[in-house]
């Protein structure tokens, strides 16, 4: 077996980092390495932790929260970037930022472990 993809997880609700947390926690192939409830702490942890996946909220208020989307891209290009979110008109906006892959909060848990895999594998 190969090495869990890293990764760090962004959500300015900690209930929701703590449900995905314990989800994804499920799963072999997946290791949270970080979670940050703005994108300040987003930037600093994927500076110093290095993940290979930021799964990101892009409603985060304090910052414009594809102007991370694409910082993230620009300083780490192999880091993949997935946004998680509820809204589904922030699609062509994400990916124009630079995001590998866009899930809707309401998808099918599978879907969401599947686009962690591929993303880590692209």
């Amino acid at each position: 077996m190969s090495e869990p993809v890293r990764i760090v997880i962004v959500d300015e609700q900690a209930a929701a980092r703590r449900a995905l947390k314990a989800v994804l926690t499920l799963c072999p192939e997946i290791d949270i390495v970080g979670e940050a409830g703005n994108s300040q702490q987003a930037m600093a942890l994927v500076t110093t932790l290095n993940p290979r996946v930021v799964l990101m909220d892009v409603q985060i208020r304090v910052t414009n929260d594809l102007h991370v989307v694409r910082s993230i891209k620009n300083r780490w290009p192999a880091t993949k970037v997935i946004v998680l979110t509820a809204y589904a008109a922030k699609r062509t906006e994400a990916l124009a930022a630079g995001a590998d892959c866009f899930v809707l909060k309401g998808d099918a848990f599978e879907t969401l472990r599947d686009a962690i895999v591929r993303a880590s594998s692209a």
